[in-house]
């Protein structure tokens, strides 16, 4: 419910992205977009054609390019942009791209604003844009370094013991799958203190590894911890809000034991006295590590922007 996919070229063309770019933009607040993409090499012409239907539709625009989705949602809602745009696909091939939209609180839309865009963006007639740009009184300006002020913020986390991560001195590989987070993760692991080994971290949009970051994706991964002695590899989508872990054995722990992980030191560390907020199809481990530290589970229905409402409905 976060967006549209396609095949690009195909049933995603420049003219489907400008339709919904202007229907977006219709729909939200005045102000400033910030807009981003993944690797893949249909996004440069994909971006572009969305920084222009939002120029047409008297928006100025910052244009972050290459860039993790959680980086845009991070921007919108630190800088009170009006919204966010991403041209991804996530882990799907590389043959297809998509657009995630972000809102001016930077969430994903749920299903209902994603109902009225989508309706909004099949009634807009397509036209060639004979439109003199010298003429426009908007702009676009690049950003030049969202990365930095997202991993600065990210370090500095109240729920990040971060001189502990430091004197550990980890050795970490990560494989990005030539995406998005091919600077971004190494950068934050190197300022937390880590040996970093890269693989697949040039962002050229050739994914050498199936996309998604499941088990039997990561047998590189696998190898390269193995053969390095580090002592954890992390895996990412090609838009980099998704992490597998692989441990220090070259096994990957899968999903469900990362939340358990994450929700063990999260809880461990911190007197948290509000529920833990995950969907429905979740492990049950989650309830069995919350208990442990007299904490408690609620549910909500699949997708983030389900489970972020959640939060909010119990002050999670």
């Amino acid at each position: 419910i976060s967006g549209l996919r396609g095949i690009a070229n195909e049933s995603l063309d420049e003219n489907v992205i400008s339709n919904h770019v202007k229907a977006f933009s219709r729909l939200q607040p005045d102000g400033t977009i910030l807009i981003g993409r993944d690797s893949r090499n249909h996004g440069c012409t994909f971006i572009n054609s969305a920084c222009k239907a939002l120029n047409h539709s008297n928006r100025n625009v910052v244009n972050c390019d290459l860039v993790p989705t959680p980086t845009i949602q991070f921007l919108v809602e630190k800088n009170n942009y009006a919204g966010g745009i991403v041209i991804t696909a996530s882990h799907n091939p590389p043959e297809w791209n998509g657009i995630k939209f972000i809102d001016s609180t930077g969430l994903f839309l749920d299903d209902t604003q994603n109902k009225k865009l989508f309706n909004l963006a099949d009634s807009i007639k397509s036209k060639s844009q004979n439109i003199d740009n010298s003429k426009l009184s908007t702009t676009i300006i690049n950003h030049n370094d969202p990365i930095e002020e997202h991993i600065a913020h990210t370090v500095n986390l109240s729920v990040i013991d971060s001189k502990s991560i430091i004197n550990r001195k980890f050795k970490v590989v990560v494989d990005a799958v030539n995406g998005a987070a091919s600077y971004a993760l190494p950068i934050l692991l190197e300022k937390l203190g880590c040996k970093v080994i890269t693989i697949n971290c040039k962002p050229d949009g050739s994914f050498p590894r199936g996309a998604e970051p499941l088990a039997h994706n990561l047998k590189q991964l696998s190898e390269s911890v193995l053969k390095n002695k580090a002592d954890v590899g992390f895996a990412t989508d090609p838009d980099g809000d998704r992490l597998a872990v692989v441990d220090e054995k070259g096994v990957p722990i899968g999903e469900e034991y990362t939340l358990t992980i994450c929700t063990d030191g999260l809880l461990a560390k911190n007197k948290i006295r509000t529920p833990i907020i995950t969907n429905l199809s979740t492990t049950m481990a989650l309830d069995e590590v919350s208990k442990k530290y007299n904490n408690y589970v609620e549910r909500s229905l699949v997708g983030e922007i389900n489970v972020v409402k959640k939060m909010k409905e119990k002050g999670s």
